[in-house]
C-alpha cells in the first residue's frame, strides 16, 4: 500500500511540474515536454528532466518602437505589446521587450 502512494506521490509531482508557468524570450509559456510543444521549446526555464522546456507561442516577425518582436496573443506577452504592428485580431499585437 504505502509502496502504491509512493508511485502515485512521484507521479503527481512530475505532472505538476510538466505544467509549471514559465517566461522565455519577453513571452508566457507552459512548461512542457519538448514532444508536446505546438509552440516554440526553450531550454533554461523549467525544473526537471532536459526535455521539460518553456513552450511558448510562436508568431509572425514584427517591428515595434525600432525593436524587433513577435505577434502574439496580448495575453501572452510578458514584455511589451504595440497595438498596430500585426494582422489579425486586435489582441495580436506585437510583443517586444
Amino acid at each position: 500500500m504505502l509502496f502504491i502512494f509512493t508511485c502515485l506521490l512521484a507521479v503527481g509531482s512530475v505532472a505538476v511540474s510538466a505544467q509549471t508557468a514559465c517566461t522565455a524570450n519577453n513571452m508566457k509559456g507552459t512548461c512542457k515536454v519538448t514532444t508536446s510543444c505546438t509552440g516554440k521549446s526553450v531550454a533554461g526555464h523549467c525544473p526537471g528532466a532536459a526535455n521539460n522546456q518553456c513552450c511558448i507561442p510562436t508568431g509572425t516577425s514584427c517591428t515595434a518602437n525600432g525593436k524587433s518582436g513577435s505577434c502574439v496573443a496580448t495575453s501572452a506577452c510578458a514584455g511589451t505589446a504595440v497595438a498596430g504592428h500585426c494582422p489579425g485580431a486586435a489582441n495580436i499585437q506585437c510583443c517586444v521587450a
